[in-house]
């Protein structure tokens, strides 16, 4: 296979527009991005709620910003 088949199109159902593309993944693909996901979840959950909310707020403001 090669790079570009291995990606499909994403497209938007709203308007029909392409949103971009995707990689297909294997079992394998799937289950170490799975993995990584779950340790951020732990260490994401040790975090506590005022630092949470502050971590937020200002990504939501450099979101705003950009």
């Amino acid at each position: 296979m090669t790079e570009e088949s291995c990606k499909i199109t994403v497209t938007n159902p709203a308007t029909g527009e392409i949103a971009g593309t995707a990689k297909l993944c294997n079992a394998d693909d799937v289950n170490a991005a799975v993995e990584k996901a779950y340790d951020a979840f732990l260490k994401w959950s040790a975090v506590g709620a005022n630092k949470r909310a502050a971590i937020l707020f200002k990504t939501a403001e450099l979101v705003r910003r950009n």
